[in-house]
């Protein structure tokens, strides 16, 4: 089983990304029957990226995460021009700072 939760498909090797697996028997489920766990010494968050399509602004990001925005990297992705890959948005004017056309989604994420 470890094997297969483990596996990820080699062409999203560039994402470099890093799973740990934690007992969560312990935690109360959400609403939806979720588990999560809380940040700590050991589990620390390090980098948020918003994908391409999310209508999240840096602002709404920012506040979810509070006090942990200074010490958090936040990225807006986009399509690679000439691949099939997601890329970090370099230019930082097409990721909007607020966004008063569309409602919050905030209430869809929690960054505890």
């Amino acid at each position: 089983m470890e094997q297969i939760i483990s596996t990820k498909y080699i062409h999203w090797q560039y994402e470099n990304e890093v799973r740990i697996y934690i007992d969560l028997r312990g935690e109360t489920p959400d609403k939806r029957d979720r588990h999560f766990t809380d940040f700590s010494d050991e589990i620390v968050l390090k980098e948020v990226i918003v994908g391409h399509r999310s209508t999240l602004t840096k602002n709404q990001l920012k506040a979810a995460l509070g006090e942990q925005a200074s010490h958090v990297s936040i990225c807006k992705a986009r399509l690679a021009f000439k691949s099939y890959t997601v890329v970090p948005q370099l230019d930082q004017a097409l990721w909007e700072e607020e966004n008063s056309s569309s409602p919050s989604r905030s209430e869809n994420f929690h960054i505890r």
